[in-house]
């Protein structure tokens, strides 16, 4: 379907599927399009050099994906890499010199390095309108109107160097910040899903 134009490719995607219920017959398409790929299917199995990375529901893959490849695959993800400091009871990913991120429990022993994905559409970026136990200052150093959605690249000001890409709904678009400005970004500590590393 790549030779379709984009809305034409969507559409014809939603009737293959309904096609193949209506009918319900089992189908194997092999692609390249990770948005055809959630949009299509009712199982992924997602292949790297030859290796199957993870099989599981579409939902499944996007939300806990088991390794850096399958975040970074399906969908715009942020990963970030730290040493996780404790205490048990208080964990939390160190940023850079001295930022330190909250994490849900369980989270690795304390002195691990250890990456986790954040997924944009879970980054609130001023004004805040749900509750979030995380929240970082920094500048936005990109800003994209796409549509649906407002991208924000933000350059963290406590973590030199780590960047985040955050996603806006585009009936907020009105009260995302301008290039230049300093904004708090919140999200959950739930939100945060660890990843193995190549």
């Amino acid at each position: 379907m790549a030779a379709l134009d984009k809305r034409l490719r969507e559409e014809m995607q939603y009737e293959i599927r309904a096609l193949q219920r209506r009918l319900g017959i089992t189908t194997i398409a092999v692609t390249h399009d990770q948005s055809e790929a959630l949009v299509m299917s009712d199982e992924i199995f997602v292949l790297k050099d030859g290796m199957l990375q993870q099989s599981g529901s579409p939902e499944d893959l996007y939300h806990n994906p088991c390794n850096e490849f399958v975040a970074t695959f399906l969908g715009e993800s942020n990963i970030l890499q730290g040493q996780v400091a404790g205490p048990d009871d208080e964990p939390s990913l160190t940023l850079g010199e001295s930022l330190r991120i909250p994490l849900a429990k369980p989270a690795p022993q304390a002195g691990m390095q250890s990456a986790y994905m954040l997924r944009p559409e879970a980054i609130e970026v001023a004004p805040i309108q749900r509750a979030s136990n995380v929240t970082v200052h920094a500048e936005v150093i990109d800003r994209v109107f796409c549509g649906d959605v407002v991208r924000l690249r933000l350059q963290l000001r406590d973590a030199p160097g780590t960047t985040l890409i955050a996603k806006v709904g585009a009936a907020r678009s009105r009260e995302v910040p301008d290039l230049g400005s300093m904004v708090p970004a919140s999200w959950r500590s739930e939100d945060m899903i660890i990843v193995k590393r190549p």
